[in-house]
């Protein structure tokens, strides 16, 4: 019986690799491979991912505006002269008494990370 060869050279071990559970891209890197990274916790953030196939428009609101609104309830976002459908995907309460609104939407044609939208509520 022959031992299995040891992997090529700056290979990443299938135990090591990271995968998003939905095709996404990474925002933001916070370390370099071979980073080591040791289990307190709550580890810090290796990387930031977005969805790819999603841009997700958000606004701070008061409590009062929010009052009706359930997580997967239907939205519209007006972005780059054309109107979405969105879903609320979460709604968290933020310090001062206001609340944060992520509602997302499907990416299309004409729109990019930073643009300026406004969503309507059921």
């Amino acid at each position: 019986m022959r031992a299995p060869s040891p992997p090529p050279p700056n290979s990443t071990p299938p135990s090591c690799a990271t995968l998003a559970p939905f095709d996404a891209v990474i925002l933001a890197r916070y370390g370099e491979p071979g980073l080591v990274i040791t289990p307190p916790c709550q580890p810090a953030a290796v990387i930031s991912l977005a969805r790819a196939d999603e841009w997700l428009a958000r606004a701070t609101l008061d409590p009062a505006q929010t009052a009706g609104v359930r997580l997967g309830a239907d939205a519209s976002v007006q972005i780059a002269g054309q109107t979405v459908r969105g879903r609320v995907r979460a709604v968290t309460a933020l310090a001062a008494g206001r609340v944060l609104l992520d509602v997302a939407i499907p990416r299309s044609a004409g729109t990019y990370a930073g643009q300026t939208a406004s969503i309507r509520l059921p």
